[in-house]
């Protein structure tokens, strides 16, 4: 007789909003926002952020590194600082 696995969907939404989950993230996050700025100018601001997606069906959490100023952004177009200071996240 095959053995029967039912999934608890709630427990992967709440597992995936648990407290150690967002700290993780957002530490990766930060890692790669100062990665970002070592690659490219000085000057360049780059911001954190960091949310739980909509629950259809995942919910999943998701931390964001974006450029706050125009010399950010000038940077990441001319030295694409956020692609290159990926591995920083790991």
């Amino acid at each position: 007789m095959a053995a029967r696995v039912r999934l608890n969907l709630q427990g992967f939404y709440d597992l995936r909003r648990a407290p150690g989950v967002r700290r993780d993230l957002d530490a990766r996050a930060e890692r790669i926002a100062s990665a970002a700025r070592s690659v490219g100018s000085p000057e360049a601001e780059y911001g954190v952020g960091s949310e739980q997606g909509a629950k259809r069906p995942q919910g999943r959490w998701r931390s964001t590194v974006f450029t706050k100023n125009a010399v950010a952004m000038r940077s990441n177009a001319k030295n694409n600082s956020l692609i290159k200071s990926l591995q920083a996240g790991r």
